[in-house]
């Protein structure tokens, strides 16, 4: 059945419970596939009021697009994390006088949470969003040892042990 038609139902079940629904506040968003075009007809008129349609929406922290696609997502959480990083660069950079095991902690319990929220939502992305969020914890895990690019990305994450971001993310979803 069409959404449109099912809108007095919806509005009647609001009206009953004594529940508001602001039609500015709403989004709507088409889940399609990728070569589909959106239909014409589109508009959702709740309580007198079009509801405007997006081509990616925010809800409680995890970006959607039309194709549910991650990329927005990671993009919004790598830049999150990385203004985190900026911001505790004085606890976490090579001048640091923390020991190597704080700065861990301050990493596990700071930015890899950010990385990392509502991963069951997002765990069906793509090998190349998870190397993006993978790029940022390589970068904090250098900062944080002061090691040159001579060192590997594996011998950190054994030297500090930590998983990858794959596997991390892998284990967090069981």
């Amino acid at each position: 059945m069409k959404l449109q038609q099912q809108i007095p139902a919806i509005e009647n079940w609001c009206r009953r419970w004594r529940i508001s629904i602001n039609a500015q506040k709403s989004t709507l968003l088409l889940i399609r596939r990728k070569r589909r075009k959106t239909p014409g007809n589109s508009k959702i008129i709740l309580f007198g009021q079009e509801v405007p349609q997006v081509s990616r929406a925010t809800y409680l922290g995890v970006t959607l697009n039309e194709q549910l696609k991650w990329t927005d997502h990671v993009n919004k959480v790598r830049g999150k994390a990385f203004a985190a990083f900026n911001s505790l660069k004085p606890l976490l950079g090579k001048f640091s006088t923390l020991d190597l095991r704080r700065k861990r902690l301050v990493y596990l319990t700071t930015i890899r949470p950010i990385i990392s929220y509502a991963s069951p939502a997002w765990s069906t992305m793509s090998v190349k969003d998870v190397n993006k969020l993978q790029v940022v914890q390589n970068k904090v895990l250098r900062a944080m040892t002061n090691a040159n690019m001579y060192v590997s990305n594996v011998t950190l994450h054994h030297d500090l042990q930590l998983p990858s971001i794959k596997e991390h993310l892998h284990k967090q979803n069981r």
